[in-house]
């Protein structure tokens, strides 16, 4: 069950989702990424964000949104500079 303030599930719908998509992918974890450029010159267009997500799925075997997702951007969002320097942790 989904905590209706939290948005965070119990232990037991965790378990049983991840069985499900371990059967559905063959072991594969499915990771969406999302990559966003100043254009399509991979020499001259720098990225500008990358986004990452992990879908879920519900019960009936649907697909449900991501609960969390992780997203770097570039501090100058100018198209072409490069390269885009991200402050990460560590």
């Amino acid at each position: 069950m989904t905590d209706a303030h939290t948005g965070e599930s119990s232990s037991e719908e965790a378990v049983s989702n991840a069985a499900t998509m371990r059967d559905r992918f063959r072991g594969f974890l499915p990771v969406v990424v999302d990559i966003e450029t100043g254009g399509f010159n991979c020499h001259t267009d720098a990225i500008l964000e990358i986004a990452i997500a992990i879908p879920s799925m519900t019960e009936e075997e649907s697909w449900s949104s991501p609960r969390r997702t992780v997203e770097m951007s570039s501090p100058s969002r100018a198209p072409t500079s490069t390269p885009p320097h991200w402050n990460l942790p560590g």
